[in-house]
């Protein structure tokens, strides 16, 4: 600020006594010239501060406007996961089966340190499709949708092992394994004795 006033004035710091006192002639042209400058400045500053906030206020305003309500949002999440996993009832009357897939102890290192994953795994398909999965698993495709179930968990990370209802594991695995039959035979897999212990 000293220096401030020193540029705005004809004066050289060095001029200036030692106390930091001007004389008395140049103390009352210099706080008359140097005013002026200070209200407008400070003019300028609450012009751009109140545009600032005008221009704010209509981007929350218009926001506002285009987001639809907070439950209509929930709402159609959970029926899209819903759709998604497989977890409403079959329509058209499709009777299902569970097929059992074995269990699985993958292990998972993308977190902190190592986690040990226990869990089995049972497939549930249409009734027409039973007999073609259990010929998939047992003699055909075994190694490779054991692969495909091994290979989603250690992929996964420490927010979707922990998630109690493993939307996001159970969905990867089904198209895992869906992938690599000859055709979509899964409807739904089911995590059952799931364990996660952390070493």
């Amino acid at each position: 600020m000293a220096t401030d006033l020193a540029e705005n004035t004809d004066i050289d710091a060095a001029d200036l006594p030692a106390d930091g006192e001007l004389p008395d002639g140049q103390e009352a042209s210099d706080e008359a010239s140097s005013s002026p400058g200070v209200l407008q400045l400070s003019r300028q500053k609450v012009k751009v501060i109140v545009l600032l906030l005008v221009v704010m206020g209509v981007q929350m305003a218009v926001g506002y406007m285009l987001l639809p309500e907070p439950t209509k949002i929930s709402m159609e999440a959970e029926d899209e996961a819903a759709d998604a996993m497989g977890d409403e009832p079959a329509e058209d009357g499709i009777d299902t089966v569970e097929v059992s897939l074995g269990n699985y102890n993958p292990t998972n290192s993308l977190g902190v340190g190592i986690v040990h994953v226990a869990f089995d795994l049972t497939a549930i398909a249409a009734a027409d499709n039973e007999q073609a999965l259990k010929v998939a698993f047992l003699e055909t495709h075994g190694a490779r949708i054991r692969s495909a179930v091994i290979r989603v968990i250690r992929s996964s990370n420490l927010e979707d092992l922990n998630d109690p209802e493993s939307y996001v594991i159970k969905r990867k695995i089904r198209e895992e394994i869906n992938k690599v039959l000859p055709k979509t035979l899964i409807i739904e897999v089911v995590m059952d004795k799931f364990r996660l212990m952390p070493q």
